[in-house]
């Protein structure tokens, strides 16, 4: 997982001063993919990361490889 991804769903949770089992009931999900997002210690489904970045009222951009940014 991108490492300026994972900072920033961290930096946005603490921000917003949840807990990882507050944002998980939050999401709709269990405390065990934030901690393995955050701990970089697995990878998650995209389908969970979306409701992740969800209730942190986050949005996932995708940009494509070599795409050029002028």
């Amino acid at each position: 997982m991108n490492q300026d991804l994972v900072s920033q769903i961290k930096n946005a949770r603490l921000k917003a001063r949840l807990s990882q089992e507050e944002l998980a009931a939050l999401a709709n999900i269990s405390r065990r993919p934030i901690y393995l997002l955050e701990s970089g210690r697995g990878s998650i489904r995209l389908e969970t990361l979306m409701k992740i970045l969800d209730a942190l009222g986050l949005d996932l951009a995708v940009i494509a490889k070599g795409a050029n940014h002028d």
